[in-house]
């Protein structure tokens, strides 16, 4: 039984009681692309916790460090695979609402359907998750039975969930850079909306991809 995860950004919780979270974010340059010139920003992020004698938070700035070509170049390279990221849970996206699509009209189906008549045709990615979520659990179909048998059905209804909130992220996150760590990391809305931040790394990078590429099979699967 094959069963699939994802790893996720790895929460970071900083003790803004006794220090201060500090982004910095500015134009670094601009790069020519296509005969257009466009704004490459740059964020870099600093957890203050030294304070001087007027109990001030001191700011240890290394420019040379900070807005060094290796630190751009990391960050820049980081957001074409973020942006990569995002365009495959569009992939993943289009398929589930096409499978919820043709489904729709199965007569076994329209008691599943009728929770999310209202608000169907408005339904984000998650939504389609949740919907599809009630079809598996449901085992009205035989075929998503035969497939869904050879998977641990919770770990695909689970790394869907984590995969959308991780695609929700990498679209709408803000990339930085962590100084004087050396990290990168990832200011985003958490489930409840309030500001947080992940550290993010090339396994969590690869372990995103697998996923996309597990739950794309699992799609097809289903549609043969």
């Amino acid at each position: 039984m094959k069963k699939l995860e994802i790893l996720s950004p790895i929460i970071l919780d900083f003790d803004l009681e006794n220090g201060m979270a500090c982004k910095i974010s500015h134009q670094m340059y601009s790069e020519s692309k296509s005969g257009f010139k466009i704004p490459v920003p740059f964020s870099f992020f600093m957890h203050l916790t030294e304070k001087n004698a007027e109990g001030k938070f001191i700011m240890p700035l290394d420019g040379d460090k900070i807005f060094g070509k290796e630190v751009i170049a990391q960050l820049d390279s980081i957001k074409t695979i973020m942006s990569k990221c995002a365009q495959l849970g569009e992939i993943l996206n289009g398929k589930l609402r096409a499978f919820n699509n043709k489904h729709k009209i199965n007569p076994e189906l329209k008691n599943i359907y009728s929770k999310y008549d209202e608000r169907y045709d408005k339904m984000d990615f998650m939504g389609h998750r949740n919907l599809f979520s009630d079809i598996l659990k449901s085992k009205k179909l035989q075929r998503l039975n035969t497939v869904i048998s050879e998977y641990n059905a919770k770990s695909v209804t689970k790394t869907f969930n984590d995969f959308i909130f991780d695609r929700n992220k990498y679209t709408h996150g803000d990339l930085m850079y962590w100084y004087p760590n050396g990290k990168t990391l990832l200011e985003y809305r958490d489930e409840k909306g309030k500001i947080a931040y992940g550290e993010l790394n090339q396994d969590i990078f690869s372990s995103y991809l697998l996923a996309y590429e597990e739950l794309n099979k699992f799609l097809d699967k289903l549609d043969k």
